[in-house]
């Protein structure tokens, strides 16, 4: 996946069969996971109570995330509204986040979903509701063999 990300200028996706979706790799991004992750390290002095309170803040600080991954002092949250908070508003409160010392934040990153995240989303979907979406487009013919 990530060499058809970095080569392909289009992109199809099949399921069970059936195409599901057609388009370059950041449209499709942008179709079916409109958003961000945003990965949080904490410090190894953080105890199991400040990385339970740092969670709770960066579910304050950045609405409309949740939590997709939590190991140990890891945590991972997606963020799909970053169109209405904006970029900069999300960069601005992790950093606020990290200065903070009571929070023992070591390290953030905020990255764009990826082609495979897309693959497996519809993957898990089973296809359902995309093929009508694809065969409504005008860059797209149905095709049976």
């Amino acid at each position: 996946m990530q060499e058809a990300e970095a080569l392909c200028t289009r992109v199809a996706i099949m399921v069970k069969g059936q195409f599901v979706c057609l388009g370059s790799p950041q449209h499709l991004k942008n179709k079916y996971m409109d958003g961000y992750s945003v990965d949080i390290f904490c410090k190894s002095t953080a105890s199991d109570a400040v990385v339970n309170a740092v969670e709770n803040e960066v579910l304050y600080a950045l609405p409309g995330c949740r939590v997709a991954e939590r190991h140990g002092r890891f945590m991972r949250f997606e963020v799909s509204n970053v169109s209405c908070l904006g970029l900069g508003t999300c960069f601005r409160r992790l950093q606020e986040l990290k200065l903070n010392p009571d929070l023992h934040v070591e390290n953030y990153a905020v990255s764009q979903c990826s082609l495979e995240h897309v693959f497996v989303k519809l993957v898990n979907n089973g296809g359902e509701n995309n093929v009508d979406d694809m065969e409504n487009s005008s860059s797209f013919t149905k095709a049976s063999f």
